[in-house]
Formats: structure tokens, sequence, C-alpha cells
């Protein structure tokens, strides 16, 4: 590892993994970007008790940041929060696999890219 570079540890659910990473790669990828750590999810054959163990690797700030930014994914999937797209015969063909968080001021819904880009202090705020 780089000088000043930590390796931090820890877990979450199985079931949450698909949520972290994204449809190709984009929330885990925009995790990335925003925090500064890169983020290893280690393989389901290293699974314990239904928890995957997730490595954090940059600065001590860098880590902590990635790892709100996955508790927020985990917390909002736990919760129930989330919407996914209707999968009728209309939509199925053009529907893409984006989460919803419920913004708690404006009872309305937004991307998690957006919610991320919200969480890390963008001026603005995107809607779906």
């Amino acid at each position: 590892m780089a000088p000043g570079t930590n390796k931090f540890t820890f877990t979450v659910p199985d079931k949450c993994v698909g949520l972290i990473i994204g449809r190709g790669g984009e929330s885990i990828n925009e995790i990335q970007r925003s925090s500064g750590a890169r983020v290893n999810i280690v393989p389901e054959s290293q699974s314990v008790n239904g928890r995957r163990p997730v490595n954090l690797f940059g600065t001590d700030e860098a880590n902590q940041r990635a790892k709100e930014l996955i508790e927020v994914i985990v917390q909002q999937d736990e919760s129930g929060v989330k919407k996914g797209p209707s999968r009728n015969a209309e939509t199925s063909q053009k529907s893409r696999a984006v989460f919803y968080l419920l913004d708690a001021k404006t009872k309305s819904s937004c991307s998690m890219t957006s919610h991320l880009k919200e969480i890390l202090g963008s001026t603005s705020y995107y809607t779906d």
C-alpha cells in the first residue's frame, strides 16, 4: 500500500452487495470517486453468517466517508424505503436498475447516485 493508505474492513449483509455495486458498477464507482477510497467487496464464498467483508483502502477520512456512503445504502435497503421500477411487460425492456430513496422533507424520490451527491454536499439536487 502507498504511504498514507490504510485498510479498513467491515461487513455488510450479502443481500445488499448488488445494491452497493449497482448496475454496471455505477454505485460503487460513485462511492469510490466521492470518497477517495478504493472499495473491495470479497467474493460470496468468503461470506460469514450472511455477511460479506468489505475492504476499504484509503486515508482514514476517505475510508470513513466510503463506509458512511455504503451504510446509507444498507440502511435504505433494510428499512424498505427503496423503490424499483415496475416489471410489467411494457416497461421491463426499458427499465433500469435504479434504486430510490425517499426524501423526508419533500416526499419525493431521487436516484441513489443523486442522493450520494447530496450527502457529499453537492450544491445540486437531482430528482428523477
